[in-house]
């Protein structure tokens, strides 16, 4: 027997190892294993995701959920009137910026991510950028360059 690394992505993704006796073998069970439940793709896969896409430093979160995230929630900017729409429509996940501290106090089976009320516009900007190409191919649109976000880190 030898050992086989697979990548599991949806917009998720893990690396897994399966043994087998071949790679066709180890490939066949890690599909049987992720269509069967018994590799899932959770909270943590999806904070890693988040910190690593959008290229944060930092971000704050509440308890994370168990189980696999199938539903996102997102909102660029604060979002915080947000938060309870969120948790209605089905979301295990919402994400925002400029959460306070008792926002964080989610029901089971829910969480919040707060990456920072510019970090999280600056993300979307160009998902609006492609939106409005997409539909005026012939409008100008431009994204400023220059950064205007007034908190500071240390």
């Amino acid at each position: 027997m030898s050992l086989f690394g697979f990548e599991i992505r949806e917009t998720l993704s893990r690396c897994v190892t399966v043994e087998a006796d071949c790679f066709e073998d180890a490939f066949h069970e890690a599909r049987r294993q992720y269509k069967t439940g018994d590799i899932i793709l959770d909270a943590d896969d999806f904070l890693a995701y988040l910190k690593n896409s959008l290229s944060l430093e930092h971000f704050r979160y509440s308890k994370p959920v168990s189980g696999k995230i199938e539903r996102v929630a997102l909102c660029g900017g604060s979002g915080r009137s947000l938060i309870k729409m969120a948790y209605r429509k089905g979301a295990q996940i919402y994400l925002c910026g400029d959460i306070s501290y008792h926002d964080f106090y989610c029901p089971d089976h829910f969480m919040v991510a707060d990456i920072g009320h510019f970090e999280s516009e600056a993300q979307i900007m160009r998902v609006i950028y492609d939106i409005v190409m997409e539909k005026f191919p012939n409008f100008a649109v431009q994204i400023a360059n220059n950064s205007t976000n007034p908190v500071y880190y240390y």
